[in-house]
């Protein structure tokens, strides 16, 4: 069980998981643990991504640890509204079909505070498309 998930009692992941507990049946029972790794897949390279992102813009990940503790305040919409279509782009998620990546969104918001939109934006392509 990834560490990730039990710590943040992911709701989709849990009620995977406990499909999986209820199935007897061995093909359901695949399909169910092959779309938990996807899912707890795609929260690790969300997380590694954004972390990677902040690190990039501020110099370390000291800084993001730091970023992450300060209170959500969105000053900049045309920013955050900018940043966020590219990571959904670049990255390929969708909060309609990752809803737990959006616990990892506010790091990006919060860069809209400090960087232009142009600059995330270049930061989030590098590491999206390049994976």
């Amino acid at each position: 069980s990834s560490g990730i998930n039990a710590e943040y009692g992911d709701v989709m992941i849990d009620w995977l998981r406990r499909k999986l507990r209820k199935t007897t049946d061995e093909g359901s029972a695949e399909e169910l643990k092959q779309q938990i790794k996807d899912h707890e897949n795609k929260e690790k390279f969300v997380m590694k991504t954004i972390d990677a992102v902040g690190a990039d813009l501020l110099g370390s990940p000291e800084a993001v640890n730091n970023l992450k503790k300060v209170s959500l305040a969105i000053r900049h919409p045309g920013c955050n509204e900018a940043v966020m279509k590219e990571f959904f782009a670049a990255c390929n998620c969708r909060i309609q079909d990752n809803p737990y990546i959006t616990k990892y969104l506010a790091t990006l918001s919060k860069l809209c505070n400090m960087f232009s939109a142009d600059i995330i934006v270049k930061t989030v392509g590098k590491y999206c498309y390049e994976q």
